[in-house]
């Protein structure tokens, strides 16, 4: 039996002060977008607002940016970057082999790190320099991203609803593993039915 979840206009914010503020960030890029309340959010849009050039994410759109076919050369272990191209625009670039719901995450993740202007930090593995994010950083992304794709207040709502896990992933287009991961993020954990 199908059950419909009634969602109504709320304000409500997460307790935790930084992913409050984080909240509000992502709810303003939702708004600019026009995305309405509840209504899922596609990340990709946020090309329009954010000094991004391009974001390659299939097969596609690597062929075409490099202009030759990149099929089997990507490592599944990577899920996406950031490169600054020129004059402050960037790449967004996609593991085209994860799944759909996977890319949609990784594309806010990587937003969220343009939102928060992090820096990523120098360091040396194997005796190769690599670049990559503080876990603080990476954890704001992540927020950021999920915010973005799971606001907060529908999403109390849902849970107060006894919506489960893959119904509301069902719902916003993303995997049940990033809707569990935003519910311990926001301390929202406790909500979800035995089961879920």
């Amino acid at each position: 039996m199908k059950r419909y979840i009634q969602l109504r206009y709320a304000n409500d914010l997460p307790v935790i002060p930084i992913q409050r503020d984080i909240e509000k960030l992502a709810l303003a890029d939702r708004r600019a977008l026009g995305c309405r309340f509840g209504e899922p959010c596609d990340p990709r849009q946020l090309i329009r607002f954010h000094d991004v050039e391009k974001i390659l994410e299939t097969s596609e759109s690597y062929t075409a940016h490099y202009g030759r076919s990149l099929d089997g050369e990507f490592e599944g272990r990577w899920s996406g970057a950031t490169l600054h191209v020129k004059n402050g625009d960037h790449l967004i670039m996609v593991n085209p082999d994860h799944s759909l719901s996977r890319r949609t995450f990784t594309i806010g993740h990587e937003f969220g790190h343009l939102v928060f202007s992090h820096q990523a930090i120098s360091i040396s593995s194997e005796g190769m320099p690599q670049s990559r994010y503080s876990d603080e950083q990476e954890m704001e992304a992540h927020s950021y991203g999920l915010a973005v794709l799971l606001p907060y207040a529908p999403l109390l709502q849902m849970l107060r609803q006894k919506a489960t896990a893959q119904g509301i992933a069902n719902h916003y287009g993303v995997s049940a593993e990033a809707v569990r991961m935003r519910l311990k993020i926001t301390g929202l954990w406790g909500l979800l039915a035995e089961g879920n």
